[in-house]
Protein backbone atom coordinates (compact mmCIF):
# COMPACT_ATOMS: atom_id res chain seq x y z
CA UNK A 1 0.00 0.00 0.00
CA UNK A 2 1.25 3.45 -0.95
CA UNK A 3 -0.26 6.71 0.37
CA UNK A 4 1.32 9.99 -0.76
CA UNK A 5 1.87 13.04 1.45
CA UNK A 6 -0.84 15.07 -0.34
CA UNK A 7 -3.58 12.49 0.26
CA UNK A 8 -6.39 14.00 2.35
CA UNK A 9 -8.74 11.43 3.94
CA UNK A 10 -11.85 13.59 4.26
CA UNK A 11 -13.77 10.92 6.21
CA UNK A 12 -10.87 10.23 8.57
CA UNK A 13 -10.50 6.50 7.96
CA UNK A 14 -6.78 6.78 7.20
CA UNK A 15 -4.67 7.43 10.31
CA UNK A 16 -1.43 8.09 8.40
CA UNK A 17 -0.24 9.65 5.20
CA UNK A 18 3.08 9.77 3.38
CA UNK A 19 3.84 6.07 3.92
CA UNK A 20 4.52 2.81 2.18
CA UNK A 21 3.12 -0.28 3.91
CA UNK A 22 4.35 -3.84 3.45
CA UNK A 23 2.43 -6.64 5.16
CA UNK A 24 2.29 -10.41 5.21
CA UNK A 25 0.34 -13.05 7.10
CA UNK A 26 0.54 -16.82 7.34
CA UNK A 27 -1.74 -19.19 9.25
CA UNK A 28 -1.80 -22.91 9.90
CA UNK A 29 -4.83 -24.58 11.51
CA UNK A 30 -5.38 -28.06 12.91
CA UNK A 31 -8.50 -29.83 14.19
CA UNK A 32 -7.36 -32.38 16.78
CA UNK A 33 -9.78 -35.29 16.75
CA UNK A 34 -8.30 -36.75 19.94
CA UNK A 35 -9.55 -33.86 22.14
CA UNK A 36 -13.36 -33.73 22.16
CA UNK A 37 -13.62 -30.28 23.78
CA UNK A 38 -11.22 -28.63 21.33
CA UNK A 39 -12.54 -27.60 17.90
CA UNK A 40 -9.49 -25.94 16.29
CA UNK A 41 -6.03 -24.55 16.98
CA UNK A 42 -4.63 -21.72 14.87
CA UNK A 43 -0.97 -20.72 14.56
CA UNK A 44 -0.56 -17.35 12.92
CA UNK A 45 2.23 -14.93 12.10
CA UNK A 46 1.74 -11.34 10.93
CA UNK A 47 4.19 -8.69 9.78
CA UNK A 48 3.52 -4.98 9.10
CA UNK A 49 6.15 -2.42 8.10
CA UNK A 50 5.47 1.30 7.57
CA UNK A 51 8.08 3.43 5.81
CA UNK A 52 8.17 6.87 4.30
CA UNK A 53 7.22 6.92 0.63
CA UNK A 54 10.87 7.15 -0.38
CA UNK A 55 11.60 4.12 1.81
CA UNK A 56 14.48 5.86 3.54
CA UNK A 57 12.97 5.86 7.06
CA UNK A 58 11.05 3.18 8.95
CA UNK A 59 8.10 4.56 10.92
CA UNK A 60 6.63 1.39 12.45
CA UNK A 61 7.42 -2.29 12.32
CA UNK A 62 5.29 -4.94 14.06
CA UNK A 63 5.84 -8.69 14.08
CA UNK A 64 3.23 -10.90 15.82
CA UNK A 65 3.11 -14.60 16.60
CA UNK A 66 -0.25 -15.86 17.87
CA UNK A 67 -1.66 -19.18 19.03
CA UNK A 68 -5.43 -19.45 19.34
CA UNK A 69 -7.49 -22.37 20.63
CA UNK A 70 -11.21 -22.52 19.86
CA UNK A 71 -13.38 -24.83 21.94
CA UNK A 72 -16.61 -26.65 21.07
CA UNK A 73 -18.39 -24.45 23.64
CA UNK A 74 -17.69 -21.40 21.46
CA UNK A 75 -15.08 -20.04 23.88
CA UNK A 76 -11.52 -19.44 22.73
CA UNK A 77 -8.18 -18.47 24.23
CA UNK A 78 -5.18 -16.80 22.62
CA UNK A 79 -1.55 -16.06 23.40
CA UNK A 80 0.37 -13.45 21.35
CA UNK A 81 3.98 -12.37 21.24
CA UNK A 82 4.70 -9.01 19.59
CA UNK A 83 7.97 -7.36 18.59
CA UNK A 84 7.56 -3.64 17.88
CA UNK A 85 9.64 -0.86 16.41
CA UNK A 86 8.40 2.73 16.67
CA UNK A 87 10.34 5.70 15.30
CA UNK A 88 9.39 9.11 16.67
CA UNK A 89 10.40 12.08 14.52
CA UNK A 90 9.22 14.63 17.10
CA UNK A 91 8.61 14.60 20.85
CA UNK A 92 5.35 12.90 21.81
CA UNK A 93 3.29 13.98 24.84
CA UNK A 94 1.87 10.74 26.18
CA UNK A 95 0.20 12.41 29.18
CA UNK A 96 0.16 15.88 30.69
CA UNK A 97 3.72 17.10 31.06
CA UNK A 98 5.32 13.75 30.14
CA UNK A 99 7.11 13.66 26.78
CA UNK A 100 8.72 10.72 24.98
CA UNK A 101 11.77 12.12 23.16
CA UNK A 102 12.67 11.68 19.51
CA UNK A 103 14.28 8.33 18.77
CA UNK A 104 13.78 4.75 17.63
CA UNK A 105 12.28 2.39 20.18
CA UNK A 106 12.16 -1.41 20.11
CA UNK A 107 10.11 -3.38 22.60
CA UNK A 108 8.64 -6.86 23.06
CA UNK A 109 5.19 -7.56 24.49
CA UNK A 110 3.10 -10.61 25.42
CA UNK A 111 -0.71 -10.69 25.50
CA UNK A 112 -3.06 -13.40 26.82
CA UNK A 113 -6.81 -13.37 26.16
CA UNK A 114 -9.81 -15.50 27.10
CA UNK A 115 -13.13 -15.05 25.28
CA UNK A 116 -16.39 -16.47 26.62
CA UNK A 117 -19.18 -17.29 24.17
CA UNK A 118 -22.29 -15.13 23.97
CA UNK A 119 -24.66 -18.01 24.70
CA UNK A 120 -23.73 -17.81 28.41
CA UNK A 121 -25.48 -15.54 30.91
CA UNK A 122 -22.00 -14.14 31.68
CA UNK A 123 -19.99 -13.66 28.50
CA UNK A 124 -17.21 -11.42 27.25
CA UNK A 125 -13.44 -11.29 27.36
CA UNK A 126 -10.59 -10.89 29.83
CA UNK A 127 -7.02 -10.08 28.85
CA UNK A 128 -3.67 -9.04 30.20
CA UNK A 129 -0.71 -7.60 28.28
CA UNK A 130 2.77 -6.79 29.55
CA UNK A 131 6.21 -5.87 28.27
CA UNK A 132 8.53 -3.04 27.31
CA UNK A 133 7.13 0.31 26.19
CA UNK A 134 9.12 3.31 24.84
CA UNK A 135 12.11 2.73 27.09
CA UNK A 136 10.00 1.66 30.07
CA UNK A 137 7.26 -0.87 30.78
CA UNK A 138 3.50 -1.04 30.38
CA UNK A 139 1.05 -3.55 31.87
CA UNK A 140 -2.55 -3.51 30.67
CA UNK A 141 -5.59 -5.25 32.13
CA UNK A 142 -8.78 -5.27 30.07
CA UNK A 143 -12.16 -6.87 30.61
CA UNK A 144 -15.38 -6.56 28.68
CA UNK A 145 -18.36 -8.59 29.76
CA UNK A 146 -22.08 -8.98 29.22
CA UNK A 147 -24.33 -10.03 32.08
CA UNK A 148 -27.87 -11.12 31.27
CA UNK A 149 -29.69 -10.15 34.47
CA UNK A 150 -33.06 -11.10 32.98
CA UNK A 151 -34.13 -11.90 29.40
CA UNK A 152 -35.10 -8.21 29.07
CA UNK A 153 -32.29 -6.53 31.03
CA UNK A 154 -28.54 -6.79 30.40
CA UNK A 155 -25.40 -5.02 31.65
CA UNK A 156 -22.10 -4.67 29.77
CA UNK A 157 -19.26 -3.43 32.01
CA UNK A 158 -15.90 -2.69 30.38
CA UNK A 159 -12.61 -1.72 31.98
CA UNK A 160 -9.12 -0.98 30.70
CA UNK A 161 -6.32 -0.07 33.10
CA UNK A 162 -2.74 0.71 32.08
CA UNK A 163 0.18 0.88 34.49
CA UNK A 164 2.96 2.74 32.67
CA UNK A 165 6.47 3.19 34.04
CA UNK A 166 8.77 5.33 31.86
CA UNK A 167 12.17 6.89 32.57
CA UNK A 168 10.40 10.27 32.62
CA UNK A 169 7.51 9.33 34.98
CA UNK A 170 5.18 6.58 36.16
CA UNK A 171 1.40 6.92 35.88
CA UNK A 172 -1.83 4.93 35.58
CA UNK A 173 -4.72 5.43 33.16
CA UNK A 174 -8.22 3.98 33.44
CA UNK A 175 -11.12 3.75 31.02
CA UNK A 176 -14.40 2.58 32.57
CA UNK A 177 -17.58 2.00 30.61
CA UNK A 178 -21.00 0.60 31.51
CA UNK A 179 -23.77 -0.11 29.01
CA UNK A 180 -27.25 -1.05 30.20
CA UNK A 181 -30.09 -2.20 27.95
CA UNK A 182 -33.71 -2.86 28.88
CA UNK A 183 -36.09 -4.28 26.27
CA UNK A 184 -39.58 -2.93 26.80
CA UNK A 185 -41.12 -4.92 23.96
CA UNK A 186 -40.00 -6.61 20.74
CA UNK A 187 -40.16 -3.15 19.12
CA UNK A 188 -38.79 -0.83 21.81
CA UNK A 189 -35.87 -0.57 24.22
CA UNK A 190 -34.04 1.87 26.47
CA UNK A 191 -30.23 1.91 26.54
CA UNK A 192 -27.73 3.88 28.62
CA UNK A 193 -23.98 4.30 28.22
CA UNK A 194 -21.78 5.73 30.99
CA UNK A 195 -18.05 6.26 30.42
CA UNK A 196 -15.20 7.67 32.49
CA UNK A 197 -11.69 8.42 31.22
CA UNK A 198 -9.15 9.16 33.94
CA UNK A 199 -6.64 10.65 31.48
CA UNK A 200 -8.71 13.80 30.85
CA UNK A 201 -11.23 13.41 33.69
CA UNK A 202 -14.13 13.15 31.22
CA UNK A 203 -17.42 11.57 32.30
CA UNK A 204 -20.01 11.12 29.56
CA UNK A 205 -23.61 9.95 29.65
CA UNK A 206 -25.78 8.82 26.76
CA UNK A 207 -29.37 7.59 27.13
CA UNK A 208 -31.35 6.40 24.11
CA UNK A 209 -34.94 5.28 23.64
CA UNK A 210 -35.97 3.57 20.42
CA UNK A 211 -39.50 2.62 19.36
CA UNK A 212 -40.26 0.93 16.05
CA UNK A 213 -43.83 2.19 15.79
CA UNK A 214 -44.34 0.36 12.50
CA UNK A 215 -42.08 -2.03 10.55
CA UNK A 216 -39.15 -0.06 9.15
CA UNK A 217 -40.17 3.19 10.89
CA UNK A 218 -38.59 4.40 14.15
CA UNK A 219 -38.78 7.05 16.82
CA UNK A 220 -35.53 7.89 18.66
CA UNK A 221 -35.11 10.02 21.77
CA UNK A 222 -31.48 10.62 22.81
CA UNK A 223 -30.06 12.52 25.77
CA UNK A 224 -26.32 13.02 26.23
CA UNK A 225 -23.98 15.16 28.30
CA UNK A 226 -20.28 15.42 29.02
CA UNK A 227 -18.63 16.57 32.25
CA UNK A 228 -15.08 17.43 33.26
CA UNK A 229 -14.54 15.86 36.69
CA UNK A 230 -11.26 17.77 37.11
CA UNK A 231 -12.93 21.18 36.86
CA UNK A 232 -14.72 20.94 40.20
CA UNK A 233 -18.35 20.39 41.09
CA UNK A 234 -21.57 22.06 40.02
CA UNK A 235 -22.31 23.81 36.74
CA UNK A 236 -18.61 24.41 36.03
CA UNK A 237 -18.04 20.72 35.28
CA UNK A 238 -20.74 20.54 32.58
CA UNK A 239 -19.13 20.81 29.13
CA UNK A 240 -21.97 19.86 26.78
CA UNK A 241 -25.56 18.66 26.84
CA UNK A 242 -27.95 17.75 24.06
CA UNK A 243 -31.41 16.31 23.47
CA UNK A 244 -32.17 14.81 20.06
CA UNK A 245 -35.48 13.53 18.69
CA UNK A 246 -35.46 11.64 15.40
CA UNK A 247 -38.39 10.15 13.48
CA UNK A 248 -38.08 7.93 10.42
CA UNK A 249 -40.92 6.68 8.20
CA UNK A 250 -40.68 3.94 5.61
CA UNK A 251 -42.92 4.35 2.58
CA UNK A 252 -43.60 1.26 0.47
CA UNK A 253 -44.72 1.54 -3.14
Amino acid sequence: MLVDADFNPELGFMRRRDFRKTSARARYSIRPASIAALRKIDFQGRYNRYQTVTGSEVQTEIFNLETRARFESGDFASLTYSHNLEALFEDFEITDGVFIPVGTYRFDRVRAWMFFSGHRRLSGRVGVEAGRFFGGTRTELTAGNRVEVTPQFSLEPNIAINWIDLPQAAFTTSLLRLRATYTLSPRSFVGALLQYNSEDGAFTTNIRFRWEYRPGSDLFFVYSDGRDTLAGSGVRSLENRSVIVKVTRLFRF
